[in-house]
């Protein structure tokens, strides 16, 4: 009875672990598309805002 006990504690830790792994990663990787997302948005406010402004021409935009 003491090595079943063992091997189901075991595949329960392992379980655990690898449910911990992929929230971790998905969490990670969402911050990751987050972080772009924020940086595309700022760039493209940037711009929108000198477009708007008036500020030069199209070349010295883009």
């Amino acid at each position: 009875m003491n090595r079943v006990d063992d091997v189901l504690a075991l595949v329960g830790g392992l379980v655990v672990a690898v449910a911990v792994a992929t929230v971790v990663d998905r969490s990670a990787r969402r911050a990751t598309a987050a972080a772009r997302s924020r940086a595309e948005t700022a760039m493209l406010a940037s711009l929108s805002r000198a477009v708007l402004a008036g500020d030069g021409d199209l070349p010295s935009l883009l």
